[in-house]
């Protein structure tokens, strides 16, 4: 493990996820490296940024995790799984950032979205 910036575990892996075109994986991936350091708020919130255009504002988010809950062709299970995975990682510190962004994702996610779908989950499977 390096001490400074992402190891060469995680470097391959964001990019094997890249090549494979699971942006969500690569996103997980990249807040749970092996940096001892909090995952990095890019890769957890969604950050709103505006522009004028002919009188009119117009909004569009950046990418990040919170994002994810907000869209409707990403699917919480499968984001679940991806932080579960994470988390029985070998390294203590892939582990505690999952368990950190599970956290995060919970307490200022889409709850909305979360009801529907373990509704869904749970009646029809």
């Amino acid at each position: 493990m390096q001490q400074g910036g992402q190891s060469i575990v995680d470097r391959l892996l964001a990019a094997k996820n890249t090549i494979a075109g699971q942006n969500l994986a690569k996103v997980v991936c990249k807040a749970t490296t092996e940096e001892i350091m909090g995952p990095k708020r890019k890769h957890l919130d969604c950050k709103l940024n505006r522009f004028l255009l002919k009188e009119k504002i117009f909004s569009f988010f950046l990418k990040g995790l919170l994002q994810a809950t907000h869209e409707m062709n990403v699917s919480i299970p499968e984001l679940a799984d991806l932080l579960i995975e994470r988390s029985q990682n070998s390294s203590w510190i892939v582990s505690f950032k999952s368990l950190i962004t599970i956290h995060h994702l919970m307490s200022h996610g889409n709850e909305v979205k979360y009801s529907i779908e373990i509704f869904f989950f749970k009646f029809f499977f």
